[in-house]
């Protein structure tokens, strides 16, 4: 939805969340670029397939600025 509202492309948009498989996940199959930060229980969810793959990994929301 936020992408149709801001008619921006899946490919000039990123994702930035804590959940793998409801933040990296769905962003990934919509053609966006991901970011996962790595806190709370999300932390801990171990990468099993390519799809769960985030373009970049995070562990402090300072390090995004890096990124972007």
């Amino acid at each position: 939805m936020a992408l149709q509202r801001s008619h921006c492309k899946p490919q000039q948009a990123v994702m930035i969340g804590d959940r793998i498989d409801n933040d990296i996940v769905p962003a990934r199959l919509l053609g966006m670029h991901t970011i996962w930060i790595k806190q709370g229980f999300g932390r801990y969810w171990r990468i099993e397939r390519e799809i769960e793959r985030p373009d970049y990994a995070v562990n402090h929301l300072m390090e995004i600025c890096d990124i972007l």
